[in-house]
């Protein structure tokens, strides 16, 4: 499953809404940050990203099979210009999880905001009740910022029932 995908937004599915994946990706419009982390309100991260002011964005993951099949077909393989790419992806024989090692380089901002929601809408599916944020960071020396991208549902109260029938 090796070899090299270069090119542009293809045709991926359409995807719901996630309500802070605009504030995210304002941020990383306006304030420049080198680097991007998606972390789960519990566990590792989701996804880490740097920025690189000549090649956009190289977002680095380990995923299940289908969100990489999804997230390969975001790219499409007949640009010269190399505005998005999937690299090489591997399935690691060391860890018993069956995920895919992606790196995902994305220089346009709209192959951006689709893999994010992508990856977002994953963990959403497998873990409705879990809130998702991006840490956004300008250089080393500077405290990451937070932006909250998930936030589930509150649960509904439950309706008090009287005993007497």
């Amino acid at each position: 499953m090796g070899g090299q995908g270069i090119g542009q937004v293809g045709t991926a599915q359409a995807h719901g809404e996630v309500p802070g994946l605009d504030r995210l990706i304002a941020a990383l419009e306006t304030e420049h940050p080198t680097s991007l982390t998606l972390v789960p309100s519990e566990g590792r991260p989701i996804l880490r990203g740097r920025r690189d002011e000549d090649a956009g964005w190289q977002m680095d993951l380990d995923c299940r099979a289908p969100l990489a099949e999804e997230l390969r077909s975001l790219v499409v393989t007949e640009d010269d210009e190399g505005e998005a790419g999937v690299g090489p992806a591997q399935q690691p024989d060391h860890t018993r999880r069956n995920l895919v090692h992606l790196v995902v380089q994305c220089r346009q901002l709209d192959v951006l905001r689709q893999l994010l929601q992508a990856v977002i809408e994953d963990q959403s599916s497998r873990r409705p009740g879990e809130r998702v944020a991006a840490l956004v960071q300008q250089g080393r020396s500077a405290a990451p910022r937070r932006i909250d991208v998930r936030i589930p549902p509150a649960p509904k109260p439950m309706q008090a029932r009287s005993l007497r029938g």
